[in-house]
C-alpha cells in the first residue's frame, strides 16, 4: 500500500520512524521513572546526557531497523539479524571485558557498545566531555548512514 501512494522516500521514512519514535521515548520516560522513584537508580551525571543519548541511540536502531527490513524479505529474518546486530555481541548481556579480543574488536563495530559507554557517564560519574563526544559522534555517524541506507533503499523500491 505504501509503494501505491504517491509519497516520496523521505515521506515513507518520516512516517515510518515518526511514531515509534515516539513510543520509544514515552517507553524510555517510563523506564526513567520507574528506575529512579521505583528502584532509587542515583543519576550522577546528567539526566539530558542520558536524554539526548538515549533519542539519538533510538533513531539510530531505528534507521538500522528499516535497513534490515528493506534487506530482508521476512520478518523473522528481520526480527533475528535485528538481535544479532543490536544485542548479543553489543555488551548489554555480556560483558566485553572478559570477552576474547577479536569479539571486543567486532562488538566495536556496533553502536550499542558506544551508547552504553554514554550511559554510564550518564549514570555513574558525569563529566568525561572527550569520551562522551567522541561516543555521541560516533553513534550520530551511525544513525546518518543507516538513514541513508533506508533512504536508498526505500528509492530503490519505489523505482522497481
Amino acid at each position: 500500500a505504501m509503494i501505491a501512494t504517491p509519497a516520496s522516500p523521505s515521506a515513507i521514512l518520516v512516517s515510518k520512524t515518526f511514531p515509534y519514535f515516539c513510543l520509544g521515548m514515552l517507553g524510555w520516560a517510563l523506564c526513567m521513572t520507574a528506575a529512579y522513584f521505583l528502584y532509587e537508580v542515583p543519576v550522577r551525571g546528567s539526566f539530558w546526557l542520558i536524554l539526548s543519548s538515549s533519542a539519538l541511540y533510538l533513531l539510530m536502531g531505528l534507521g538500522l531497523g528499516l535497513v534490515i527490513s528493506g534487506v530482508t524479505r521476512s520478518q523473522f529474518l528481520a526480527s533475528q539479524v535485528t538481535v544479532l546486530v543490536s544485542f548479543l555481541p553489543a555488551g548489554f548481556i555480556f560483558d566485553l571485558r572478559s570477552a576474547p579480543a577479536w569479539a571486543d574488536a567486532m562488538a566495536h563495530c556496533l553502536p550499542p557498545v558506544y551508547y552504553l559507554e554514554v550511559l554510564k557517564v550518564g549514570f555513574l560519574t558525569g563529566g568525561m566531555e572527550e569520551l562522551v563526544m567522541k561516543n555521541m559522534v560516533i553513534l550520530s555517524l551511525f544513525a546518518a548512514a543507516a538513514f541513508t541506507a533506508s533512504y536508498r533503499l526505500c528509492q530503490k523500491r519505489l523505482r522497481k
